[in-house]
C-alpha cells in the first residue's frame, strides 16, 4: 500500500491509521545538503508527536549518484525500518530514482510496511 498526501489539505490521518506505533522514517538520497523538505516534514510529525527518523541513502564507497545500495546496506536499512509505522521517500531528481524504487521494493517485500512517495520540484 502506498500512500499520497493531498498537497491542497495535507494530512496524515489517511496513511496513519493510529498513533500506537508513533516511528516513522524519512529516507532521503542527497545529503545533507539537499534534505530541507524532510527536515520540515520531519518536524511537522515530530511536534504531532512521532518518533522519527532520517535516513541518508548513499552509495557505499563510490561518488556514483546513480549507484544502487548493496545488498549489506539493504540489510542495514532494513533492520532500522522494522516496525516502523511508515516509511516516507523524498527524490529530489531523477539521478535517485533506481536507488529509491530499489528501497521501496525491498521495504514492502521484506517488511510490508507502506511507503509514501514525495517528490521535489525536479522533473519527475
Amino acid at each position: 500500500m502506498n500512500g499520497f498526501i493531498n498537497e491542497k489539505n495535507p494530512t496524515f490521518s489517511t496513511i496513519i491509521p493510529n498513533q500506537t506505533n508513533s516511528r516513522v522514517a524519512l529516507i532521503s538520497f542527497g545529503g545533507t545538503a539537499y534534505n530541507h523538505s524532510i527536515r520540515s516534514i520531519a518536524a511537522y510529525l515530530r511536534a504531532q508527536k512521532y518518533n522519527v527518523s532520517i535516513i541518508q541513502c548513499l552509495p557505499e564507497g563510490k561518488d556514483n549518484i546513480f549507484s544502487l545500495l548493496n545488498k549489506g546496506q539493504l540489510e542495514h536499512l532494513g533492520k532500522h525500518c522494522e516496525g516502523m509505522l511508515t516509511v516516507g521517500i523524498s527524490v529530489l531528481t531523477t539521478h535517485y530514482l533506481n536507488r529509491a524504487i530499489q528501497i521501496n521494493n525491498y521495504i514492502k517485500e521484506k517488511l510490508n510496511i507502506p511507503v509514501i512517495w514525495g517528490r521535489g520540484p525536479g522533473n519527475l
